[in-house]
């Protein structure tokens, strides 16, 4: 069994019988295209140049936490900061339809990005968000923080903080822990990261770091092959 955390290892050991020699953790990861060229696209040609842009990508279900995001980007309407939320899942819609009933002019939603389209947001991307519900350790790991952290942005991590994800960000202050329901908490902190560029670039650079040390695609990809090759 190959769990993506040691949280989840932990669940299938004390709440499925499995036996701990058989599970081996070995996270997602995210192909490195920090320098890889692309044609960069129009997708947010409509937000100001020098708005502080966050994103949220990827899906938007059961798991996660939408009302932090749109609470959070309202408090900070007259800051500059501009959201942009682009995925698919069950509470998408709904998001959208708060949206555009308050009429919230700093918040933008897309379906699904791909291809130049998703690279083009990475790179125009002050920050990003990464979110779940509470109670869900050992029973999730949100994969699309690592192209996050990939990119050598803040991460703001919205959970419960015993998530992995959560502990990384903490420990290499990759970004800023807030949690669940504390808006105003995660607005001043924003505001904090978006009016310092050396808490941002250093929040950037340990980022980055954590990726490379951990989410970095061939250091997964050795860990199947050592699994493998130990199986044989």
């Amino acid at each position: 069994i190959v769990p993506l955390s040691t949280y989840i290892e932990q669940f299938f050991v004390e709440n499925r019988g499995a036996l701990k020699e058989k599970v081996c953790t070995i996270p997602n990861w995210y192909e490195d295209c920090a320098k890889k060229t692309f044609e960069k696209t129009a997708i947010v040609d409509d937000i100001p140049e020098d708005a502080f842009l966050i994103s949220y990508l990827g899906n938007l279900g059961t798991c996660q936490d939408a009302d932090i995001l749109v609470e959070t980007t309202k408090l900070l309407e007259n800051e500059k900061v501009y959201l942009l939320v682009a995925g698919h899942g069950n509470k998408l819609e709904a998001l959208k339809n708060k949206v555009d009933s308050e009429k919230l002019k700093n918040i933008k939603v897309l379906p699904f990005l791909h291809g130049s389209d998703y690279e083009t947001v990475l790179q125009r991307s002050d920050m990003f968000f990464t979110t779940l519900i509470p109670g869900l350790k050992g029973l999730c790991a949100p994969s699309k923080t690592y192209a996050y952290l990939m990119s050598g942005k803040p991460v703001i991590v919205s959970m419960d903080e015993e998530m992995e994800i959560a502990k990384d960000v903490v420990d290499y202050q990759a970004g800023i822990l807030v949690k669940n329901g504390d808006y105003e908490y995660a607005a001043k902190e924003i505001v904090r990261v978006k009016s310092n560029d050396t808490v941002s670039e250093i929040m950037g650079k340990n980022a980055r770091k954590l990726y490379e040390e951990k989410y970095e695609k061939s250091i997964c990809l050795e860990k199947y092959e050592q699994l493998i090759q130990e199986m044989i």
